[in-house]
């Protein structure tokens, strides 16, 4: 049997799981809510806390710091969570699909990680230092780990991850900010002086000179955040797998009772988290905070998972209703083309912010990075309707298939106009 030609028989439409494909699109909405606001400053002013969704009340009273506040308390750090959920599930159903076609998964699965990293890589060295794609790429590698493990396992590995996920990243996050903010910055590699440099660089500068200052100021930081950052999202990808094996995608009808289970836990424990984050970090009956304390960010930690989760299930929960799907229904086409949307999302902004481009970064307040934001993901899903209305994969997707299954011609058939 010609098993490769079989393998790249584009998935139908009555084999996509069309919630899949909408939760999707809603993540990318929120990922490009949350990115607008770090395109518009510079990674070396994170590490010194210089970001709105970290300090929205040292934004002056307005619409700007109401904004801010409800974008921290209600997007920042969830939508990655979902795509973390999202690659787990993914990785289940396209594992299961390659083996009942007789086909060895593994390596096809490790060829897509690899392909996966490329393009993570570039858009990091190139584009800009807060690419996800290499960090999900990785932790893909770790994830064919666990392939085989039982859900009772799956479930173990979560807590573990998550328990120290929490501990390390809330420690992380609230110590960074203050511990610059306490040394000798003048003599640290984090100074003042670089923070403005960076801001001079990104606006001003050329494109190599942009992409020469993200490899020697910015990547060195970032392979020490990447210690943070793969426990969770491998935390996140198991959970996706679990819901693969437990088949609440396949079959939502069955595991209805599960899913609001699970929605009204994860609600509970996420309004619970946001309670506890506006009385620790902000002034409020009486409290003093600065929004960086431990206790905040501990419970922003446990809110973005509990909070995500909610997210998934109360989408699953209205797509079950004619008038919420009518509504939801265009977040599929961006949903089936999310690399590509992704990919444009980062390299757009990059021409919006950075010097090369309009040279916008510092200077696009908070509500116009809103409006921005709809604006943009409007015509994103405007465009991919159209585009999926004569290919059947996104020019990125097609790329990454491409490498995975090898052949072009077979391919090729899921492009044809």
């Amino acid at each position: 049997m010609n098993n490769n030609k079989v393998l790249h028989t584009p998935i139908s439409e009555k084999k996509r799981i069309k919630d899949i494909d909408i939760i999707r699109g809603f993540a990318l909405f929120g990922v490009l809510l949350v990115n607008v606001f770090y395109f518009n400053t510079t990674f070396t002013a994170t590490l010194v806390g210089q970001v709105p969704l970290l300090n929205p009340l040292e934004l002056s009273p307005g619409l700007d710091q109401i904004t801010a506040t409800l974008v921290s308390f209600f997007a920042e750090g969830k939508f990655y969570t979902i795509f973390s959920f999202l690659f787990g599930l993914g990785f289940y159903i396209f594992i299961s699909r390659a083996e009942d076609k007789g086909l060895e998964s593994k390596p096809l699965f490790k060829r897509r990680m690899f392909s996966l990293f490329i393009f993570g890589l570039l858009n990091l060295i190139l584009v800009w230092w807060g690419d996800i794609l290499h960090v999900y790429a990785l932790g893909g590698f770790i994830l064919v780990l666990f392939k085989d493990k039982p859900v009772k396992v799956l479930r173990r590995w979560v807590l573990i991850l998550l328990t120290f996920s929490i501990i390390a990243s809330s420690l992380m996050f609230s110590a960074s900010p203050m511990a610059f903010q306490a040394m000798d910055t003048s003599s640290y590699m984090v100074s003042p002086q670089m923070v403005e440099q960076s801001f001079e660089v990104f606006r001003n500068g050329n494109y190599l000179e942009i992409i020469g200052f993200r490899i020697t100021n910015e990547l060195p930081f970032l392979l020490f955040y990447f210690i943070f950052i793969i426990p969770k999202t491998l935390a996140m990808f198991l959970i996706g797998m679990i819901a693969g094996k437990m088949n609440i995608f396949e079959n939502i009808k069955d595991n209805l009772a599960l899913i609001n289970k699970i929605w009204k836990v994860t609600g509970i424990v996420g309004g619970v988290s946001l309670i506890a984050m506006l009385l620790s970090g902000y002034p409020v009956l009486g409290l003093n905070g600065t929004g960086l304390s431990p206790v905040y960010a501990f419970f922003f930690e446990v809110g973005t998972v509990s909070i995500s989760l909610f997210y998934i299930t109360s989408l699953i929960k209205l797509l079950r209703k004619s008038m919420f799907a009518k509504v939801l229904y265009p977040l599929q086409s961006v949903g089936r083309m999310a690399l590509t949307n992704y990919l444009v999302q980062c390299i757009v902004c990059s021409l919006v912010f950075y010097g090369h481009g309009l040279g916008y970064i510092g200077n696009m307040s908070v509500f116009t990075g809103v409006i921005f934001t709809i604006a943009f993901f409007v015509l994103q899903m405007v465009i991919s309707s159209v585009w999926l209305k004569y290919y059947k994969f996104g020019p990125f997707e097609w790329i990454w298939r491409k490498y995975t299954y090898g052949k072009a011609k077979e391919i090729k058939s899921g492009l044809q106009v």
